[in-house]
């Protein structure tokens, strides 16, 4: 969509079917006007939705955490950094930045419509319901319902749980007095309680409950695996990992020599070399495919590589080349010697394949 304060804006295709669908439900009720006044409504809570997430990044930005991209979802927002606060505090800060946002959002709003006379505890109670017949008219029922909504935000995203913010604010407070990992387990083990206590009320009182705890439940699982993993890579080198058994491509290459060793070989990345072997990009699946369809066979690697991908130097942990990994948009990157030539891949697969050996042996005692 856009490209504001460095970061990249991206909007996720099946937004446009959320709001087709509530234009949809506007113009049954009500024609034209309802398909509009729910559109916008849309359209400005997802705007709301953004600032949250900048809110999220220029905080990280404070600690020196780039956030290269946001992408809005039908869902909320999901703001990429290319790095977790490293102190309890930090992560505390930017956990809760987001939702500060919306309380700033909710206080002007309320200013604003106290100040117009138009503020009404008892329509703020029929926007909770839904029920739009109880406001005089359209702009009033706009703005009760944004400001409820932010108010919404701000309450669901301090629950205690991953995914939300409130998971991360638990994690630091307890990361303060226990290490990083067991805070990062006690508070996923706490998330996964109340996504069974959110399952049992949804099966007594609401279904939309049980989405909800499927949602808490995952999301704690994905962030104690995660934490989990970067616990096991801490203080091991690149050399543990390193696929020393690869394909690389010449520059001069045709793109139907680039296709055959995508079907020849189990890697979806090719390294771009000069003759002495020095990095000069990545060729990836997705470029080589778009390729074929835009430009045929012939074409030089050259020409579709990506120059942007930058190299992992073999002296740096894992750890850190793991981070450089989840940021980029490839299944693995190239590493290299000191002289910029290529002397193997990383991989996630080949990570996640290492970590699953050390679970073994530490599980065997040995």
């Amino acid at each position: 969509m856009a490209r504001i304060a460095g970061i990249d804006v991206y909007l996720h295709v099946t937004f446009l079917l959320l709001l087709a669908y509530f234009a949809f439900v506007g113009w049954q009720g009500a024609g034209g006007i309802g398909a509009l006044f729910f559109a916008t409504l849309v359209i400005l809570l997802f705007g709301c939705v953004l600032l949250h997430e900048f809110g999220h990044a220029f905080a990280g930005r404070f600690y020196g955490i780039n956030t290269p991209d946001i992408t809005l979802l039908p869902i909320g927002g999901v703001a990429r950094m290319d790095k977790m606060p490293d102190q309890p505090m930090e992560e505390m800060v930017v956990a809760l930045a987001g939702p500060m946002v919306n309380v700033v959002i909710a206080l002007g709003l309320g200013l604003v419509m106290l100040v117009s006379g138009i503020l009404n505890v008892g329509l703020l109670l029929s926007a909770f319901s839904g029920n739009l017949n109880a406001f005089p008219n359209l702009p009033t029922a706009l703005l009760h319902i944004l400001l409820l909504n932010n108010v919404i935000l701000v309450v669901f995203n301090l629950v205690p749980a991953f995914p939300m913010d409130g998971g991360r604010v638990l994690r630091a407070l307890l990361a303060m007095t226990m290490p990083f990992p067991q805070a990062t387990q006690l508070a996923a083990a706490i998330g996964k309680t109340l996504a069974i206590g959110f399952a049992v009320i949804g099966l007594l009182y609401s279904p939309m409950l049980i989405l909800l705890a499927a949602f808490v439940f995952i999301g704690a699982q994905q962030e104690a695996r995660s934490v989990q993993l970067r616990s096991m890579t801490n203080g091991v080198g690149i050399r543990e990992v390193l696929i020393t058994h690869f394909k690389s491509l010449s520059p001069h290459a045709s793109l139907h020599d680039a296709i055959d060793a995508l079907l020849s070989s189990y890697q979806h990345d090719f390294p771009v070399v000069d003759e002495s072997g020095r990095y000069l990009g990545l060729l990836t699946r997705t470029e080589m495919l778009g390729s074929v369809r835009q430009s045929g066979f012939d074409i030089e690697v050259a020409m579709i590589m990506r120059r942007d991908i930058q190299p992992v130097p073999l002296s740096i942990q894992l750890e850190e080349a793991m981070q450089r990994l989840e940021a980029e948009t490839v299944s693995a990157l190239p590493v290299v010697d000191t002289f910029g030539r290529v002397i193997g891949l990383l991989a996630s697969e080949n990570i996640s394949e290492m970590v699953l050996v050390r679970e073994a042996i530490s599980g065997s005692g040995r």
